[in-house]
């Protein structure tokens, strides 16, 4: 009886190694695997001192929330300057697994640290990713330490690896699409409605704003993200390691590899979700003219930088923003 016992023990204990063992080397294989997937990613070193970041509140420290920057620049062909066509914050929240964008409007008239008050888009141009962060931290009392970077040639080669997407396009933005569209190619639409749009097509429809405005544009750029990501979610976990190896290439980030992986965590164990807004919007007074002869959006930023904190940090949308300053008038 005492050697069945012991039997049994040794074929529990066998059994437990052997499982251990297999979970430690799927995770090797795992870790191996993403290693491997990141590893045409462009790197860019971000010095921390040199980015202005703020430090977050003390009763938000815990939500462990990652704010990062997101930039389309405007060179071409893998040239490196260019001046941030797009400026987007994204804020991933590891524990609920929402993802936010804030983006912000290029023509924005902030003080780019070093060089005065100018457009916000000009920072990158400036002085690269480092000034770009500097320049929102400080406008908007940011924490951002780290970016992602695209410029226009590349977002067409990743919206085309992932197979085009589909948009809902009106008249008036079919007509001036036509028009951008003749300065790369002839792929113009012959009619509005939902319209399914390559790389090119889609970097041309992220472009448009003489239609409308820049608000429009921020929002179709924003737009642009939302589809590709729930077009990832969509996919077939087996296809994320081939999508995202051929993706890396055309992405530049200071993230780390580490961060890289804590991230990719939250979209594959919470099933996350995409919220976005803009700055100005018609939460916020603003306006827009000219400037010693050069056109800006002006608006507080101080209230800018408490919208944007309350809905990263208290899930309180633009439309629902309450300014403390005005209930203290009102109240008074």
């Amino acid at each position: 009886m005492a050697r069945k016992h012991k039997k049994r023990r040794n074929l529990a204990v066998e059994f437990i190694v052997i499982t251990v063992s297999i979970v430690v080397i799927f995770f090797i294989v795992a870790f191996a695997l993403f290693h491997f997937m990141i590893g045409g990613i462009n790197k860019e070193e971000i010095v921390i001192g040199n980015v202005g970041a703020v430090e977050v509140e003390d009763q938000y420290k815990d939500m462990k929330i990652k704010n990062i920057a997101l930039f389309g620049t405007d060179s071409r062909q893998n040239i490196d300057g260019g001046r941030s066509d797009a400026i987007i914050i994204a804020s991933v929240n590891p524990k609920n697994g929402k993802i936010k964008l804030i983006s912000i409007a290029r023509d924005t008239y902030v003080n780019v640290p070093g060089h005065g008050n100018t457009k916000i888009n000009h920072a990158y141009s400036y002085g690269g990713s480092e000034l770009a962060i500097k320049t929102l931290n400080t406008n908007f009392g940011l924490d951002i330490t780290d970016f992602v970077s695209v410029n226009f040639d590349q977002l067409t080669e990743i919206i085309d690896v992932l197979g085009g997407i589909d948009v809902e396009i009106d008249e008036s933005e079919r007509k001036e699409f036509n028009k951008i569209i003749r300065e790369t190619t002839n792929e113009q639409l012959s009619d509005s409605g939902l319209v399914h749009l390559n790389g090119a097509q889609a970097l041309c429809y992220s472009r448009i704003r003489y239609n409308d405005n820049d608000d429009a544009r921020t929002s179709r750029q924003r737009e642009v993200l939302e589809i590709l990501f729930n077009k990832m979610k969509s996919e077939s976990s087996l296809k994320y390691p081939s999508i995202i190896k051929d993706l890396m290439p055309y992405v530049t980030t200071s993230l780390s590899t580490d961060e890289l992986i804590q991230l990719s965590a939250v979209v594959v164990t919470k099933n996350p979700t995409m919220e976005s807004c803009g700055m100005p919007n018609d939460y916020i007074v603003h306006s827009g003219g000219k400037i010693d002869g050069i056109w800006y959006y002006t608006y507080d930023l101080d209230t800018a930088s408490d919208m944007i904190k309350r809905f990263i940090y208290d899930d309180i949308p633009f439309e629902s923003y309450q300014n403390p300053s005005e209930n203290e008038t009102q109240n008074d």
